[in-house]
């Protein structure tokens, strides 16, 4: 009698087990929902109400794509920017809560008339308090085109900034075939930062010198494609170890970065400051042709190269050369 008495359903301990047990049973269904991809994690979803319950509490990463909102193989339904939109938002409303999110990515062609979709997903990222940030509407095709500014989505920079939204949990931020308001204060919100890539982007404003943000916590800097004419610190930056800038048309680089191992620069010669950077591991310039078209860069190898990069360990340097010979027209004597 006592032993039933222990373990009957009327009783308190009965009544702990069995939370106990409901707790950790989600608990490993939700690490097991963690360990999948989107979108195999939003297909499990659709098994039960149990499932798609905790799916929605435990999602930790939301990435659209082409691949993952479009059903590989089933050409009923067109790829295109209106359903990926529409198709994003019915899947947004099913989070009735705003989750924590590790991960938030959108990569899809879309342009400025759809600012008013790509809003309403960046105030959701925001609210969420995403670690990881993608936002790339670059076109499929590979090439040097950087589209022009009056079609691209400008980027909210201030959402971040604003009374629900928060800066200080992203660690990534990758930007793609957007604008930038050079107006506002930049990246300086983003005061955790680590990794900034900006590919294709678009400035608003009359941008003399793109001013790197005054957050110590940059590791890592990436920006191609970019028309740039100059790119300079406001302050040092401790922790910034690499820099890769490419295409990006830039007339002058001064950086300021103690910790510096590489740097990597694909640009017409231009002369440039790395201060205080003594311990650059790796160097990799490739020097685009100068404007003269027979112009050749040797000069900028063997003078200012070794200035700028006198405490480089590693220097890889590529560059074009043109070799023509001189035609000289001789008059028939006789």
């Amino acid at each position: 009698m006592v032993q039933k008495s222990l373990i009957g359903p009327g009783n308190q301990w009965f009544s702990l087990l069995g939370c106990l047990l409901t707790y950790y049973v989600q608990d490993i269904l939700g690490s097991i929902l963690s360990r999948l991809t989107f979108r195999e994690s939003s297909q499990m979803g659709l098994v039960s109400h149990t499932w798609r319950r905790l799916w929605r509490s435990c999602c930790r990463k939301l990435v659209f794509t082409s691949a993952t909102m479009f059903q590989p193989g089933n050409r009923s339904i067109k790829h295109t920017r209106t359903n990926f939109a529409m198709r994003v938002n019915s899947f947004l409303r099913q989070l009735h809560t705003h989750p924590t999110l590790n991960k938030f990515v959108i990569k899809f062609g879309l342009r400025r008339k759809h600012t008013r979709h790509v809003n309403r997903w960046i105030r959701f990222c925001s609210v969420s308090r995403a670690r990881h940030i993608t936002i790339n509407f670059t076109p499929g095709v590979k090439d040097f085109f950087m589209g022009p500014a009056n079609s691209k989505y400008i980027f909210p920079l201030n959402v971040f900034s604003g009374p629900e939204g928060s800066s200080t949990h992203v660690r990534t931020l990758h930007l793609g075939y957007v604008c930038l308001d050079t107006t506002s204060s930049d990246f300086m919100i983003f005061a955790n930062l680590k990794k900034l890539t900006l590919h294709k982007i678009s400035f608003l404003g009359d941008l003399q010198c793109l001013m790197l943000p005054e957050c110590n916590s940059l590791e890592c800097l990436s920006i191609s494609f970019c028309s740039l004419p100059g790119l300079s610190t406001c302050q040092p930056l401790q922790r910034l170890r690499c820099v890769r800038l490419h295409y990006c048309y830039l007339k002058k680089i001064e950086l300021e970065a103690p910790n510096l191992t590489s740097f990597d620069l694909t640009n017409q010669p231009i002369p440039f400051v790395l201060g205080g950077s003594l311990n650059v591991m790796e160097a990799n310039i490739k020097l685009l042709a100068k404007d003269s078209p027979y112009g050749d860069n040797l000069d900028y190898i063997y003078t200012e190269l070794p200035a700028a990069l006198s405490h480089v360990h590693k220097l890889s340097i590529t560059s074009g050369l043109f070799v023509f010979d001189q035609v000289l027209s001789v008059a028939d004597s006789t």
